[in-house]
């Protein structure tokens, strides 16, 4: 639809320049199929040329300036003399071959329809261009600008130029090339000094010169006017010269002269006996007056053919009439319309860019963010007043992400207050809020807002606390404030994975990852969220989707740690190479190394690359767990609790597996004061975990701490009556060894 759009957004608004330029060419009106045709000329062939050219002196700018230098020089200098010249060419081209072109209102009509058919396809190239690089917002707001004043500009220039060389023909051969030259060197200047005030103004950030050239241009279209009205007088009073002589030798009364001169009076009824026919002879006799100017200004010799049309024209005079109708209050309509349409396109450029920016969605996040801040309630209360015409400015790209500003103030029952947000864009879908400050009247410095990634923070130290009510109730603040934000969905994945319950997670990242095809990030979180779930197949499954999009080492890494839980090494250690081979050096591809030779009985290996990983990271859990199995293997189970403390230590929240392996250790080895108090910890960071309490009320018992044991003994019952005593009949086996 982008295409569709963009050219529709171009063709509209240079349909109504067109149509009023072709109205203002009063007298002998130009053929449509003519002025199509010069518009067909500069929307390709001009555009064409113009494109190549500005790409080679481009290239050769940008590697001998800087960025803002060959900007500044290829928009300012090189844009307006390569457009302009190559526009002229194809006015120069029409002026040579056709006979239509034969005065100054000719000449500023054909070069303004050249220029709006130049700027029909570079707006349709720019709106593309724009919309891939800096998303819907710029687009909008670039279609608005170059739709209605850069085509303005396009016109305007390359018709000055038309005028001057339609005076150029038909003067002395000693003030051709002058007029040309000056024509030329007037479209360029008009051209050069557009590009140049919007580019500055761009480098710079001036909200002054950005504004300046909307000013001036309505004062360019006012001069260009007033040109087609001088060159219109020129042509009044050629016609009553020429049809005078005409009344003279009897070809039309000569009462009628004064009226057919007169684009005011000759529109208007009762001066032609048949109305019906008046429009026709009006015409006809208009074409006659240029047919004798032109007849007068051939060599002799030329003059054959001119004087045939001539004598026909005479004989047709009452037969054909103007293609409009007028007079006074038709000129006037006519101009008070474009006026107006003028006017209403300004009015509507404020009113839509201030509409862009309330209707945007990151004004309407910004609004539910504010609305739900604790801060903004306690200093300015419930928000009552938000502001209309906030200022902002949003880039992005539909793949790369972007970011954008927005500034608004607000008021509430307690005061009022300004706020600054940062947005950032992932993947060019959903702004997100990065940054916020509140600035409150009284109060000297501004105050940080808290925003999703803090509220994340918090949750996932909730969680670390084993406090899930309250990361629970974090992560809502997230989802309510920041509607379509992931990191509600991450916060609320996680929470289900710290509580147990792998599949909730895995059915939230699931819907993320439809969400948001195409992007690995989403695939690698779901495929963690199946491992999880005990679900191997669909955690590869999902990992291979993730490197197919991006080959990241990270995710060949943790396809080969799959792979060695699935006891299939061989496809592990093709994995393992891949990562190895995209130049990844982590603690956890060494870990996952070490683990490989340790499935593959290579003991010395496996210690190698464990400790490697230990020295890599020494925060980093696994390689201790894998150092303690390995000392489990070799008999040095003192050596084997050490490591399992160590890594449960730095993984307190992820290590129910490695807790049920230590206690079991330190229940065979009789440490049964240092096994009670690891199943206390386990009990807390593992709440579900039905096996945990059934040992601890074992021991319990063991130490004749009867009420201790069933208070734990039916808390494990309450959670799963079956599971409860599978778990009693393996701790009596295992408490009698």
């Amino acid at each position: 639809m982008i295409f569709p759009i963009s050219v529709a957004a171009s063709l509209l608004p240079i349909t109504v320049y067109i149509l009023f330029l072709r109205w203002l060419d009063r007298y002998e009106r130009e053929p449509f199929g003519h002025i199509l045709m010069t518009f067909f000329l500069g929307a390709t062939v001009s555009i064409g040329f113009s494109f190549a050219a500005n790409t080679v002196v481009g290239i050769i700018g940008h590697s001998i300036m800087t960025e803002a230098g060959s900007t500044y020089f290829l928009a300012g200098l090189v844009a307006p003399v390569v457009e302009e010249t190559n526009k002229g060419i194809m006015i120069v081209l029409f002026a040579w071959f056709s006979r239509e072109f034969d005065n100054i209102t000719d000449g500023l009509l054909y070069g303004a329809v050249v220029g709006l058919g130049f700027a029909f396809s570079e707006n349709v190239l720019y709106f593309i261009r724009v919309y891939h690089e800096s998303g819907q917002f710029a687009w909008i707001r670039n279609m608005y600008v170059r739709s209605f004043f850069t085509a303005g500009v396009h016109a305007a220039a390359t018709g000055v130029f038309g005028g001057c060389l339609a005076y150029a023909r038909h003067s002395k051969w000693s003030e051709r090339t002058v007029a040309a030259a000056m024509g030329w060197g007037l479209a360029v200047m008009i051209h050069s000094f557009w590009n140049s005030v919007l580019t500055a103004s761009d480098l710079s950030n001036d909200p002054v010169l950005a504004v300046l050239p909307f000013f001036c241009l309505p004062v360019l279209f006012f001069v260009l006017f007033l040109l087609f009205q001088v060159s219109l007088l020129r042509e009044s009073r050629m016609i009553g010269e020429e049809l005078t002589v005409e009344a003279m030798g009897g070809t039309l009364p000569m009462e009628h002269v004064a009226i057919l001169k007169s684009y005011l009076r000759r529109d208007k009824s009762g001066w032609f006996q048949n109305e019906l026919l008046r429009e026709r002879y009006v015409e006809q006799a208009t074409h006659l007056a240029f047919i004798r100017n032109e007849y007068r200004q051939l060599p002799e010799k030329k003059r054959g053919s001119c004087e045939r049309k001539l004598n026909a024209v005479r004989e047709e005079v009452k037969r054909l009439l103007a293609s409009e109708k007028g007079g006074l209050a038709g000129a006037i309509l006519a101009v008070l319309s474009f006026v107006l349409f003028f006017v209403g396109v300004v009015v509507f450029g404020f009113w839509i860019w201030g509409r862009l920016l309330v209707d945007f969605p990151a004004y309407a996040l910004a609004k539910t963010y504010l609305s739900n801040h604790s801060k903004i309630l306690e200093l300015i209360g419930p928000v009552e007043k938000w502001d209309q015409s906030p200022s902002g400015e949003f880039l992005y790209n539909n793949e790369e992400g972007g970011e954008g500003k927005l500034e608004m103030d607000l008021a509430g029952q307690k005061g009022k207050g300004s706020v600054k947000i940062d947005f950032f864009s992932d993947f060019g879908q959903t702004w997100k809020i990065d940054h916020a400050v509140l600035a409150v009247p009284g109060q000297k410095e501004p105050i940080e807002l808290e925003g999703p990634d803090q509220w994340l923070d918090k949750a996932y130290g909730y969680m670390d606390q084993r406090k899930y009510v309250e990361a629970q109730s974090v992560c809502e603040l997230i989802q309510k404030s920041t509607p379509d934000d992931d990191r509600a969905d991450s916060c609320l994945a996680e929470l289900a994975l710290a509580q147990g319950d792998p599949q909730k997670a895995v059915e939230i990242r699931k819907l993320l990852a439809d969400k948001y095809p195409g992007y690995d990030s989403y695939e690698t979180r779901l495929a963690y969220a199946y491992y999880a779930a005990g679900d191997g197949e669909k955690s590869i499954e999902h990992y291979r989707k993730a490197w197919d999009l991006s080959a990241d080492p990270e995710t060949a890494s943790s396809i080969a740690y799959v792979y060695l839980d699935s006891g299939k090494t061989d496809e592990a250690w093709e994995w393992l190479t891949r990562a190895r081979e995209k130049e990844l050096h982590s603690a956890m591809l060494a870990y996952r190394f070490g683990w490989y030779y340790y499935n593959k009985k290579d003991a010395k290996a496996a210690e190698e690359y464990f400790n490697l990983s230990r020295d890599e990271d020494p925060s980093y859990a696994m390689p201790f767990f894998g150092l303690a199995y390995l000392s489990l293997d070799a008999g040095k189970d003192d050596d084997a609790i050490y490591y399992f403390e160590e890594g449960i230590q730095r993984s307190p929240n992820n290590s129910l597996t490695y807790r049920h392996d230590l206690v079991d250790l330190l229940v065979k080895n009789k440490y049964f004061d240092e096994a009670i108090f690891h199943l206390i910890r386990t009990t807390l960071y593992h709440p579900q975990s039905v096996g945990p309490f059934v040992l601890l009320a074992k021991l319990y018992e063991r130490q004749g701490r009867a009420e201790s044991a069933r208070i734990i003994y039916d808390q494990a019952l309450k959670l799963e009556p079956t599971e409860a005593e599978k778990w009693n009949q393996e701790y009596n086996y295992l408490l009698q060894q």
